[in-house]
């Protein structure tokens, strides 16, 4: 995150992405995933008002580098830390992004669902994924970059 030297209009700019995934500044994806997605589900872990009973997780459970512990997706993934998210109205993105996770899991590993789950669930997780896309085609983001924002390409 940069933060660009205020003007006269602006004595306090806003933040900004100089880079993300695929570029060839110092920035990672997981660098991106670390600040945005995992902060919610931090705060959750350290906040006082919930017990490692009402949600399950630990600070280990939240490596982005650990791919193959397929026990923290579950568990990130679950009913408990699903409700805890839906309750906050902060933190509704991050409760569409792991519940379209929980969907995943649902269709593609759990092997006694039904074939009409599944179909359900795949067709919610592909309509959300493509009017998510097509929000950010629509969306007219400030950009900041010195780059233009080609949409097309997307």
């Amino acid at each position: 995150m940069y933060q660009s030297l205020p003007t006269p209009q602006m004595p306090t700019p806003n933040s900004f992405i100089l880079a993300a995934y695929g570029t060839e500044n110092t920035f990672t994806a997981l660098d991106i995933v670390r600040r945005w997605l995992m902060d919610h589900l931090r705060n959750i872990i350290e906040d006082s008002q919930y017990t490692k009973l009402d949600h399950s997780l630990n600070h280990t459970d939240l490596n982005p580098k650990d791919k193959q512990n397929y026990r923290s997706c579950e568990k990130i993934a679950s009913d408990a830390v699903l409700n805890i998210l839906k309750n906050n109205a902060n933190m509704q993105g991050t409760f569409i992004y792991i519940y379209l996770l929980r969907l995943i899991i649902t269709v593609y590993v759990q092997r006694r669902t039904p074939i009409l789950t599944r179909l359900k669930s795949a067709w919610i997780i592909v309509f959300v994924c493509r009017l998510w896309l097509a929000w950010l085609k629509k969306e007219k983001f400030s950009d900041r970059s010195s780059t233009p924002n080609d949409k097309q390409k997307y």
